[in-house]
């Protein structure tokens, strides 16, 4: 089939797999959602294109990456009569092409140095392939670098940023290297003569310090500069090197624009239309949410927003967009202030049906540092309008700060989830381990043909049982992981060898903790496929190779191939209600025995001025069900085999032999 790239050029895509009929009628329904992973979402499309072909997306989510991925796949379903999932197939050609998604990361003008210093960073020498020890690699443990690798390793990723920044700061930088370098070179030949050494000898003292003393203050230099912009610049464009919006390259989008143009695109919408909404994927059944980190309230948001910010033209104008801004202040409502006043370019935001979905990936997607966080405004206190407030609260407003979604929940697993589930709610997981941490498969070496890492798997002591009198099951090192229902949820093990492993494992348990317990219990963990990553795939990597992108998208298509052929519904529907009713048993034991103890049927009959009071006639409502529950509790217990009440936490008849480990149910606020 045929159809338009991403930059409007006519393209020819390459047959998939399946026919443009393959999508029209399929069989199911399921909800979806994405964990975040910056450009590890390139196996989001191939996955999504299995799904497709037998389930009809219902409820749609993710956070960070998986954000936008989120709303391409929306609108895939959105358009999927007149050909959404073809486009989104085109799209996924086109990002199997490593400088196209480099290209969309588009530094600022000041600072493309530390986006060169970033990309030498992440460009740094990979670890080799490391051959297992013994005579097979099927059972043998992998061997990380050595100390003197891993220092060696480091210093070459630090020439590597050193020289990529310099290139962008030849002027300041270098002029102060070679400064120094000729300081350096007359004091020590001075020195030297004065020391009573020949010409000659002096000549080459003053050579070698000049040579050393450059090079030591070109990175000291280099280093300074660059903190400096990190500190002074990247503030300036709202704490991001990239703004997502083109710098002088009209030719190549970047990744906002680009963004905006192909989720309408996928959309089947009209160039110049407006922007698919959130109402617009209401209308046709299609729920689209995703997260986004107020880190100036400390806390997540869900989105599309639940309640009320002000938005800046002008703020808003830096990082989306002009059709979009015009949508945004179009569909708005005017700020209206106490004092009579109102700033011109502020407005409320449009309700949630009328904001676009490329607003909320956007929003999701605000990787801390590399992409610019977007600024929103809250009404403060009124004494911030006073003549002592800084100049950002004029009018009582208070500008907060929104970045990526990944920062306060990368894997929003609870999205749409019920207690009994009417549908599969899938989730796709992406993991990265270090490369020593895979070995080949039993009998595979690599051949150019086939890089080894398409033909690896996770070694065997990377797995960890939780229990250590268990043993983990040999399933589970595969780089692609689809659990059955009745399999216990190993996790994966990480070696902490020095500081920076300790840190990077005090972040990633940080943002990720809860959700890595939740993809352990039963009726979450056989829903939820694995996706392994090595060094140099996904990530923070902007400049992969091609073998990466392959690798990356290979195991995306299985991942979507295991979720279609392999996921049984009827087991997963039958795990969740011996889950839920066990532990629904216990906590119903529990509010019996405390509505008796601490009477509270009398609080109810005599609430009358208390928070939250209810008319008369709802209190003997109220009091009327709770005597029907309580019964029915009483019941339970006088009928229910082998139930003991045991400090309020019975063991009752749902909870014989129920799959292990326990979830725990608690009220928490919806995010």
């Amino acid at each position: 089939m045929s159809g338009w790239s991403t930059n409007g050029a006519r393209m020819t895509s390459p047959e998939l797999g399946h026919a443009p009929s393959s999508f029209l009628k399929p069989r199911d329904e399921c909800d979806l959602v994405m964990k975040g992973g910056l450009t590890s979402a390139i196996a989001y499309p191939p996955a999504v294109l299995e799904l497709a072909t037998r389930y009809r997306f219902r409820n749609i989510g993710g956070a960070s990456a998986g954000a936008i991925a989120a709303a391409l796949v929306a609108a895939a379903e959105y358009a999927r009569a007149n050909g959404g999932f073809e486009r989104l197939r085109e799209l996924n050609e086109y990002l199997a092409d490593p400088g196209n998604v480099l290209r969309l990361f588009q530094p600022s003008g000041d600072t493309r140095p530390a986006f060169a210093a970033l990309l030498a960073l992440m460009e740094g020498p990979r670890p080799p392939i490391v051959e297992p020890r013994g005579t097979s690699s099927s059972d043998s443990e992998q061997r990380g670098p050595s100390a003197a690798g891993r220092l060696v390793t480091w210093l070459h990723r630090g020439c590597r940023v050193a020289t990529a920044y310099g290139r962008h700061d030849l002027l300041v930088t270098g002029g102060l290297t070679l400064l120094i370098g000729c300081g350096g070179f007359l004091v020590a030949r001075l020195a030297a003569l004065g020391a009573g050494a020949r010409e000659s000898a002096a000549l080459l003292w003053g050579v070698g310090s000049a040579l050393g003393l450059g090079i030591l203050g070109y990175v000291i230099v280099a280093s300074v500069r660059l903190l400096a912009l990190l500190f002074r610049g990247v503030p300036r464009h709202s704490f991001g090197i990239c703004t997502g919006l083109t710098q002088g390259r009209p030719e190549a989008p970047a990744l906002t624009e680009w963004l905006a143009d192909e989720i309408d695109r996928v959309a089947g919408l009209e160039p110049g239309h407006r922007p698919l909404t959130i109402g617009d994927l209401a209308d046709r059944g299609i729920r689209l949410q995703m997260v986004t980190t107020n880190l100036s309230l400390a806390q997540p948001h869900l989105l599309p927003f639940e309640t009320r910010l002000i938005f800046s033209r002008r703020e808003i104008g830096r990082l989306f967009p002009p059709r979009i801004v015009q949508h945004l202040w179009d569909k708005g409502e005017p700020a209206e202030f106490s004092s009579g006043t109102e700033p011109k370019d502020c407005c409320f935001l449009p309700p949630a049906r009328d904001l676009p979905a490329v607003f909320c990936a956007r929003l999701s997607l605000s990787f801390p540092v590399l992409i610019s966080a977007v600024p929103l405004w809250t009404r403060g206190s009124k004494l911030s309008s006073h003549g002592g407030a800084p100049p950002q609260d004029r009018h009582g407003l208070q500008r907060n700060w929104f970045s990526d979604g990944g920062i306060s929940s990368n894997f929003p697993l609870h999205f749409f989830d019920r207690w009994l589930p009417t549908r599969p709610g899938f989730g796709i997981d992406l993991t990265e381990m270090p490369d020593h941490a895979f070995r080949l498969r039993a009998g595979q070496r690599g051949t150019d043909a086939e890089p080894p890492t398409r033909g690896r798997v996770l070694s065997e002591r990377y797995i960890s049982a939780v229990d250590a009198s268990d043993e983990p099951e040999p399933s589970q090192v595969e780089d692609v992981v689809l659990l059955r229902a009745n399999q216990t949820m190993y996790p994966e093990w990480s070696e902490i060898d020095g500081l920076l492993d300790f840190l990077s494992a005090i972040w990633e348990t940080s943002h990720s903790s809860h959700e890595n317990m939740l993809m352990q219990l039963p009726g979450f963990r056989d829903r939820v496929v694995r996706v392994r990553f090595a060094t140099g795939e996904g990530g923070l990597n902007l400049s992969m190779s091609h073998a990466a992108v392959a690798s990356i998208r290979d195991k995306g298509e299985r991942a979507g191939k295991k979720l279609a052929q392999e996921f049984s519904f009827d087991d997963h529907r039958w795990v969740r209600f011996r889950v839920l009713m066990a532990e629904l048993e216990r906590h119903l034991v529990q509010l019996a025995s405390a509505y008796r103890e601490a009477r509270y049927d009398r609080l109810i009959a005599c609430a009358c001025a208390r928070p939250y009071d209810r008319p008369e006639a709802w209190r003997e409502e109220a009091e009327r069900r709770m005597t029907e529950l309580i019964d029915l509790v009483r019941a339970w217990e006088r009928e229910g085999p082998g139930l003991e009440a045991r400090g309020g936490d019975g063991v009752a008849f749902f909870a014989q032999e129920e799959p292990r480990p326990r979830p725990t149910l608690r009220i928490v606020p919806r995010v």
